[in-house]
């Protein structure tokens, strides 16, 4: 093999390498994560594939239990037809909706209230229910590894890592402590739809 071709391998795996790498970019953060401004089901944006489910509250005929959100980022509702969700928070869409019927004609006082149903985030690693885990209520991170069954015989509760999706497509990564929670430490890390918590294994 000349050098010249051995040179020209060497530089297309080089470039493989570093776009096979920004596919799953991380940033390891100083620090512990902000505190969200709010309830964070309150804060959700709406994206294409979301499930809603729509109360219609006293208008029962518009109640609908599976709502999925198109590619295109709509919806489509009795009497109104199509409207636009994507990038709505869930109290922007209700305003939305009863805007909708009112203006339809059909309802003079709608009282549609809306819950995404496809919130979750993801525990990984050393604990004892692993998975998928659906985004109820506000959650702390280590209620959230209580709920998925506690920290197994292999955790090394020193290092979790909460890794949360940022701008760019760049992770953000936290290592954070937790024994100092298990000894009394305020349990002040609250968790955000799409984190995944990843508990790494004991080096012992």
């Amino acid at each position: 093999m000349t050098r010249t071709r051995f040179g020209l391998i060497v530089l297309a795996l080089a470039t493989l390498l570093a776009a096979s790498c920004g596919l799953n970019r991380s940033a390891y953060q100083r620090g512990m994560p902000p505190p969200p401004e709010g309830n964070p089901v309150d804060l959700y944006r709406i994206v294409p594939g979301d499930v809603l489910s729509i109360d219609g509250g006293k208008h029962q005929e518009l109640n609908s239990q599976s709502v999925r959100v198109d590619e295109r980022g709509d919806i489509n509702l009795l009497y109104v037809g199509k409207i636009r969700v994507v990038g709505k928070t869930k109290a922007e869409l209700e305003a939305a909706i009863n805007a909708a019927y009112r203006e339809s004609g059909n309802y003079e006082d709608p009282q549609v209230s809306v819950n995404v149903l496809t919130l979750y985030y993801f525990v990984d690693g050393q604990v004892r229910v692993p998975g998928k885990k659906q985004y109820l209520r506000e959650i702390t991170l280590y209620r959230a590894i209580v709920d998925a069954g506690g920290f197994n015989e292999f955790a090394a509760p020193s290092r979790v890592l909460l890794m949360r999706p940022g701008p760019g497509g760049v992770n953000k990564v936290y290592k954070i402590n937790i024994r100092r929670v298990m000894r009394g430490a305020p349990d002040s890390v609250v968790i955000l739809p799409n984190d995944v918590i990843r508990v790494p294994k004991s080096i012992f």
